[in-house]
């Protein structure tokens, strides 16, 4: 079984190197799209202390809850499958994950899964109601000129409620999943042959928590989705970000079954993730 790592990185290369270190295997690639706002010279030596590292050479200038986190996801799928072809899945990561369980059983898990994708979904009109909004309301997210949060008010007052493309039923929550390489290769000619999906998602709020799960999720893969992204999240605060991990989380990281986990800081996560390397 063969895997592609896909982080997205834009700031923290000493956290970002110690992430590196524990995702090494000897069938794995770890593929890294630094955002373009992020100085390339504070990263570059990475590539020499870690091994199977390859930073994506064309790079998105993200805005958070843009389409532009999608289109530099979908810019390392593409790179992957032309460079990587024999993968089996991609593994989607951000500097801030850390794994909570060897590496080498996340990989065996995996090679007894082939053909699956793991990603978290609910219904968003039902169980994740507060998700409409982002889908029926324009939004300027990637379009940060001055005024835009009034002409965005005017376009919402003055054009009626969108609706998701082709009729499909919105499903998301997470954009953090493993993918596997049928269902990588599906999304890519999928937004090559309906290039609609683009264009609505570049007007939406968050869509890298909703695209990929809904256009799977209305496809013939449906069956093949495991409703499961792997990954040990704290949401508890309430707030917008999940719970940042510190030192007392240690036990329910340990007994939890899933592999990853998030979010780290480098300073405030230090005592648990170095309790982390001593066990895992």
């Amino acid at each position: 079984m063969k895997l592609a790592y896909f982080i997205l990185a834009h700031n923290a290369p000493e956290q970002l190197s110690r992430l590196l270190e524990k995702l090494q295997l000897p069938d794995a690639k770890i593929f890294i799209h630094l955002d373009l706002k992020a100085g390339i010279k504070s990263f570059e030596h990475l590539q020499v202390s870690h091994k199977n590292i390859i930073f994506l050479p064309d790079r998105v200038n993200i805005n958070w809850a843009g389409y532009t986190m999608l289109e530099a996801t979908f810019l390392g799928m593409d790179y992957i499958v032309k460079h990587f072809p024999e993968f089996d899945f991609v593994h989607l990561l951000s500097a801030a994950d850390y794994p909570i369980k060897p590496v080498c059983e996340f990989s065996s898990f995996l090679s007894q899964n082939l053909g699956k994708s793991f990603l978290e979904w609910r219904y968003v009109y039902g169980d994740w109601e507060e998700a409409i909004p982002r889908i029926e309301k324009y939004h300027l997210v990637d379009y940060p000129f001055i005024g835009n949060y009034r002409i965005q008010t005017s376009i919402n007052y003055l054009f009626p409620k969108r609706k998701m493309p082709m009729g499909y039923l919105a499903v998301g929550r997470s954009q953090w999943m493993t993918l596997s390489k049928m269902h990588v290769k599906y999304l890519l000619a999928f937004l090559q042959e309906f290039p609609v999906w683009k264009r609505f998602m570049k007007l939406t709020w968050g869509p890298d928590e909703f695209m990929i799960h809904t256009i799977l999720y209305n496809s013939c893969h449906r069956d093949e989705l495991v409703n499961d992204n792997l990954r040990y999240v704290d949401w508890s605060s309430g707030l917008k970000n999940p719970k940042t991990l510190m030192a007392d989380d240690l036990p329910l990281l340990l007994d939890s079954k899933k592999y990853f986990a998030r979010k780290f800081d480098p300073v405030q996560s230090q005592f648990l993730l170095n309790h982390l390397d001593q066990i895992v």
